[in-house]
């Protein structure tokens, strides 16, 4: 019984001082996955926000641009400056340092010629640390207009030597022999600009006023003054010709031989066509089921040799007979015979390129056919004349669309016909060919100005988008 007692009394001691020898020991590890520092160690009862603060390594930024000035200095050169700047995330001093195509340069202003610069700049810290190359590509264009300058003459297109293209009577440059140049000019930078091209004494010079939306394309059109006519009927026989005289209004006529006009709202400015039809020879075709009278076949026979005629008189196949099908599905001349009137025209004139026009036959003023009375023949080609190119009526020379000239008009067509006539059709097809409408309106206005000493017009140049 003893012993059970000792026993008893040893266990009650060892329970009571358990937790005195637990609160006395090592400390219990965590339980779960040890959670460490940026450094590796372990992180103070697992908290990071315990772990010790360590600095992130340094890093250099650059940033460079590079601006342009084309004051004061001469093309193609350009007044370039540039400025660049570093950062350090230690807020360290940074260094920079500049290339201009590979080349160390400063930070400041410099000089480059036109054409496409790398500029580039590296950020050294006073500790060493480098950043990224940052570049900039610099695209240098000087202000200024691109030119292009041709001629028609009765062969064709020319290029004139011995040309200057002047800018608001300030800038100029020799046009290059291919009729190409540029004008480099501070007027570049306006939204429109006065350009005149002359220098030959073979062509008529040019003014224009051209909108900046040209400056990187200005196409312009003129002619020579004399113009030889190499084929047909009046082969070898010179034309000298006068825009001021194929524009001057014949009154009561609003418009000349070639037709210009106001519209309200306009300031008096002038709006010019140079048109024509995009083939030749052009298509012609009597449309009898739009007659109200029909022809024998002899008689209608000499309609065709009025066209015929007209043909041989031009040195040029202008026209082809063909049938109303063709005509309808392609365009062309419909003739149409009508005993009440006399008439020749086209569908939309003042659009660049015809598609359709048309020859009403009727009497001449002695109740005759026009194309059988042999004194009304040219009357016929007249009308024809109106249905192939924007011609009006015209008292300045002898021409067989004179109206109200108080004179006989002739009964066939005339050189001046002729060389006007080819003249319109070959400005129209360079015109299409340069996508320009730089042509007829401004040779006007270099013959009014320079040659003729006369005051410029107003004109407003209408396309080349869509006419």
């Amino acid at each position: 019984m003893s012993r059970n007692w000792r026993f008893v009394t040893t266990f009650a001691i060892a329970l009571a001082i358990a937790p005195f020898i637990t609160a006395c020991g090592t400390e219990t590890p965590p339980v779960g996955p040890v959670v460490r520092c940026s450094d590796g160690s372990v992180a103070p009862d697992n908290d990071v926000s315990r772990c010790p603060i360590i600095p992130p390594p340094e890093s250099v930024s650059v940033t460079v641009s590079a601006s342009t000035s084309f004051v004061g200095v001469a093309y193609p050169m350009s007044k370039v400056t540039i400025s660049a700047s570093g950062q350090s995330t230690n807020g360290k001093t940074v260094t920079v340092s500049i290339t201009v195509n590979g080349s160390p340069s400063a930070v400041g202003s410099i000089t480059l010629p036109e054409g496409n610069h790398n500029v580039c700049a590296v950020g050294t810290s006073s500790t060493g640390v480098k950043s990224n190359e940052s570049c900039q590509t610099l695209a240098i264009t000087w202000p200024g207009i691109h030119v292009r300058f041709v001629a028609v003459t009765p062969t064709g297109e020319y290029v004139p030597q011995g040309l200057w293209a002047v800018v608001d009577g300030a800038d100029s440059v020799r046009v290059n022999s291919d009729g190409t140049g540029f004008v480099p000019t501070l007027s570049g930078l306006k939204d429109t600009a006065k350009v005149v091209v002359r220098g030959s004494n073979e062509v008529f010079p040019t003014l224009a006023r051209v909108e900046k939306k040209y400056f990187g394309n200005y196409v312009q059109v003129s002619s020579v003054k004399s113009w030889t006519i190499p084929t047909g009927t009046y082969a070898g026989q010179t034309v000298v010709l006068s825009m001021e005289k194929a524009y001057k209004e014949t009154l009561p006529q609003p418009t000349g031989l070639f037709p210009r006009w106001q519209k309200p709202g306009e300031n008096g400015a002038y709006r010019y066509t140079v048109s024509g039809y995009t083939t030749y020879p052009i298509k012609v075709a009597v449309f009898r089921s739009r007659s109200n009278f029909t022809l024998s076949a002899v008689d209608e026979g000499k309609w065709w040799n009025r066209v015929n005629e007209t043909n041989q008189t031009l040195g040029f196949n202008g026209f082809v007979q063909s049938d109303t099908t063709s005509v309808n599905a392609s365009g062309g001349i419909r003739v149409v015979f009508d005993s009440s009137r006399t008439s020749g025209g086209v569908d939309n004139p003042t659009k660049g390129d015809y598609v359709f026009g048309t020859v009403t036959i009727g009497p001449g003023t002695s109740g005759t056919l026009v194309i059988l009375d042999p004194q009304y023949g040219g009357v016929a080609k007249h009308e024809l004349m109106h249905a192939s190119a924007p011609f009006a009526h015209t008292c300045q020379y002898p021409s067989v669309m004179e109206q109200n000239c108080l004179r006989n008009v002739p009964n066939d067509l005339t050189p001046g016909d002729v060389a006007y006539w080819n003249l319109m059709r070959l400005v129209r097809g360079l015109e299409r060919k340069y996508n320009t409408r730089f042509s007829l309106a401004q040779t006007h206005q270099g013959e009014r100005v320079f040659l003729l000493g006369l005051l410029e017009d107003k004109v407003i140049v209408f396309g080349p988008e869509g006419w």
